[in-house]
């Protein structure tokens, strides 16, 4: 019998439910760094079975955002300002090349940035986190793509996938969701007028905001774990 394509959609739509619970967990605290993951209590919270949740935390294994441990299973994974400072460094460094790198810009990219703008505003109006921040990273690596420089882009991305968490933790207040909607609207303007030294200052901007706001919150986290 012929497989119904249908099914795989439906099974892929079950385990980024689960991926996108396990981010609002931890960017809403409710999940601490260090923490073990109960598979069978996540999937009955989310009426799924067994299966998607495994695949869901094998995915986030691989990608760094949890750990493994012997006797307690899948925990999210421990944060640090160190790793979060280190690794924002190298994304102003590889970022500024790239978008220094720009020349001219399609109409059609200007617009396709702009329809992902409001695909993100759509997103946060109806609170979907989780594609508010799949649609972050499309922004920005549709705007870093128009530098063709593959290799630094596939390295960015390797950083993003690292700091994934850094970001939902940051994008967890409608305050910050405004605030960055607003900022791309901004970046996109300055792409279009082909003032790449602003380009450039704006998303300096906007990669700060992150940093200013989660700096702090990492040291007292780092604190209160090390006095516990």
């Amino acid at each position: 019998m012929p497989t119904d394509p249908r099914d795989g959609e439906a099974a892929t739509g079950a385990v980024q439910a689960v991926i996108d619970a396990i981010y609002d967990s931890i960017a809403a605290g409710t999940l601490s760094p260090g923490q073990p993951i109960r598979q069978e209590l996540l999937a009955d919270r989310l009426g799924l079975s067994r299966q998607p949740v495994r695949e869901a935390l094998r995915t986030l294994a691989s990608d760094g955002l949890l750990t493994y441990r012997r006797n307690a299973g899948f925990c999210a994974r421990e944060l640090s300002v160190a790793e979060f400072a280190q690794a924002y460094r190298l994304r102003q460094l590889l970022e500024n090349e790239v978008l220094c790198d720009i020349r001219e810009v399609a109409p059609a990219a200007i617009t396709r940035l702009r329809e992902i703008n409001t695909a993100i505003t759509a997103a946060a109006a109806r609170h979907d986190l989780g594609a508010f921040r799949r649609l972050n990273t499309d922004f920005h690596f549709t705007l870093f793509e128009l530098s063709g420089l593959d290799l630094f882009v596939t390295e960015l991305r390797r950083i993003w996938l690292l700091t994934s968490i850094y970001r939902a933790i940051y994008a967890s207040d409608p305050r910050v969701i405004d605030r960055i909607i607003a900022e791309h609207a901004a970046i996109v303007t300055a792409l279009e007028a082909a003032d790449l030294p602003r380009l450039v200052a704006l998303h300096n901007q906007h990669r700060e905001g992150t940093i200013e706001a989660l700096t702090d919150r990492l040291r007292a986290t780092e604190t209160r774990t090390a006095t516990a």
